[in-house]
């Protein structure tokens, strides 16, 4: 067995300092498990320390106003700070195969659901995802040591698997976390009715505001809560049928007293549908209708148009107007 100490340098210790709180300590764990670095300069070619020098210093000095380091010699010259980065640079030609899928488990993933498409997904601690049409997830592709974080965009169900780590759902205005359950979240921020709504179908989470944890409500099975764009805290939570709001997954459709505008949105991603619709003709209109297997686009406008007295076209495939 070699009698040597093995460390981090300083420098690039304060690399790794420098680095999101959550990476850290597998950043230290990769280069003291591969890249142990003895305390006299390393045996490698000097072709070698050059080309992974440069890749060394590109990292430590990414970003940074301070001059790399320049080096002119060969390695039997290498002294004090020059000396400290060819050890860095030897230590990258043995961890790179390391540093390599730490990235990629630190990355992260997109997931989405196109118009007229759903999308299942299983996370890496066994939980899912099921995604509605025009839908979208992001999350690393290796949850933290403390907490389990999703970003949504759009309307997704959601199985929670138990784990001493919560399991966090962000949106463009609230937060929703849970331990394990399944719940239902609703966030567009591009529609008529700016909010984020959360329907339990098992289990308990906590809901309330990006920037206000202290104003949250405790939803239980069958209660529904909403969060407005500028308000500081979630509705209290009131019953719900979840079995409506969750049509979507058996391929319905559910509108609750939502505007028309909201609804015309929601139509146009489930069947990938384009409706120009006279604002002023649907202005103030709103809906209620539960569909358990709509067959077309046409058939759910034609009976919206019905009922709200108002026109329709076809004016191509899958493309209507109304007014």
């Amino acid at each position: 067995m070699k009698n040597e100490k093995y460390f981090i340098p300083a420098d690039i210790e304060r690399w790794i300092s420098e680095q999101d709180p959550e990476d850290q300590e597998i950043y230290r764990k990769l280069w003291l498990e591969t890249g142990e670095l003895p305390a006299s300069a390393p045996d490698v070619s000097e072709d070698e320390l050059n080309e992974a020098y440069a890749a060394v210093s590109s990292i430590l000095f990414e970003d940074s106003n301070q001059n790399k380091p320049e080096y002119r010699g060969t390695n039997s010259e290498l002294t004090g700070r020059s000396q400290l980065y060819y050890w860095a640079a030897a230590a990258v030609l043995t961890i790179a195969a390391s540093l390599g899928y730490m990235l990629y488990i630190t990355g992260s993933i997109d997931v989405n659901a196109a118009y007229g498409e759903q999308v299942s997904y299983v996370f890496t601690d066994g939980s899912s995802v099921d995604l509605n049409s025009g839908s979208s997830i992001s999350f690393r592709r290796s949850f933290s040591s403390s907490v389990r974080h999703v970003t949504l965009n759009g309307e997704a169900f959601f199985e929670i698997g138990e784990d001493s780590r919560p399991f966090i759902v962000e949106t463009h205005n609230a937060m929703v976390k849970v331990m394990g359950t399944s719940f239902n979240v609703r966030s567009r921020q591009d529609q008529a009715e700016d909010e984020t709504s959360v329907v339990i179908s098992d289990g308990e989470v906590e809901f309330y505001p990006r920037a206000r944890p202290d104003n949250s409500v405790l939803l239980k099975p069958g209660q529904l809560s909403r969060l407005k764009e500028l308000s500081e805290r979630p509705t209290e939570p009131e019953e719900a049928t979840v079995e409506r709001f969750l049509a979507w997954r058996q391929g319905g459709l559910f509108f609750n007293d939502q505007p028309l505008e909201l609804i015309f949105s929601e139509i146009e991603r489930r069947f990938d549908a384009r409706i120009e619709a006279n604002p002023e003709a649907i202005q103030n209109q709103r809906f209620s209708v539960l569909y358990s297997r709509p067959e077309s686009a046409e058939r759910v406008l034609r009976d919206i148009c019905e009922e709200n007295m108002l026109t329709m076209n076809v004016i191509g495939e899958n493309q209507f107007e109304i007014y």
